[in-house]
């Protein structure tokens, strides 16, 4: 179990990356903010339905064909990939490689304001405060004493809370250093809330808070990395 956790991170950091920096590939340069949030959309409206089959799943046939389930998923990536049409990308002359490009990477977000203190509030609100995987389902099952259904009904409502100001930050348009702050301060706001409740009936309208906090909160300062940052430093950041 433990080695096959590991192999999953690692392949989860080549993963990563590269799905995140394919993202400005696929649309104009105007469109990214947008492209950035939209995707955010997807992700959350699944997770709003996942855990609700995933549960419909695990008290029907058990917890492995979840993961079976999950893997034959993966399927219809593969398919959808293969049927993108590559000469549609906006893609860049790919830059030869050199030494020290993670040093320029560096070098070039701490000379750029809007892009250092936004990396430097994500990497402390991304270590302090985005650990909700682990987090939650202990916070449910102990301190508030309930159920594996209790869980998967808060997560629904986290996520539904995501998809909610998904649509509002691609609506209006909210990427800027003013709209991260208000999101971190109402992440913050939310998590001190959510860890005063008394029972779990009580947590889900702030479950609906805190998916909205943390999505605009994320996708604010993911749009904004992308649309600052010059276009050659994309696969840098």
């Amino acid at each position: 179990f433990y080695m096959l956790a590991i192999i999953g991170g690692i392949l989860l950091s080549f993963d990563n990356p590269l799905r995140r920096s394919f993202v400005p590939e696929m649309v104009r340069q105007d469109d990214i903010a947008n492209a950035v949030v939209l995707n955010s959309i997807v992700i959350n409206t699944s997770r709003i339905f996942g855990p609700t089959l995933a549960g419909l799943l695990i008290v029907t046939v058990g917890y492995g064909w979840c993961f079976t389930i999950d893997a034959i998923s993966y399927l219809a990536v593969i398919i959808c990939l293969a049927m993108m049409r590559p000469s549609e990308l906006r893609r860049r002359p790919p830059k030869p490689r050199a030494k020290g490009e993670i040093r320029e990477g560096i070098e070039y977000i701490r000379s750029v304001p809007i892009l250092w203190i936004p990396m430097v509030m994500l990497g402390a609100i991304g270590i302090l405060a985005y650990n909700f995987t682990v987090t939650l389902p202990l916070f449910v099952t102990g301190a508030l004493d309930s159920t594996d259904a209790t869980f998967t009904l808060l997560y629904a409502t986290f996520s539904l809370g995501s998809v909610l100001a998904a649509l509002v930050v691609a609506n209006r348009g909210l990427v800027s250093i003013r709209t991260i702050v208000i999101g971190s301060a109402l992440l913050g706001v939310c998590m001190l809330a959510l860890g005063s409740v008394p029972s779990a009936h009580a947590a889900f309208p702030i479950m609906l808070l805190l998916g909205g906090a943390s999505i605009l909160y994320m996708t604010s300062t993911t749009a904004n990395v992308q649309v600052t940052a010059r276009p050659d430093m994309h696969g840098r950041i």
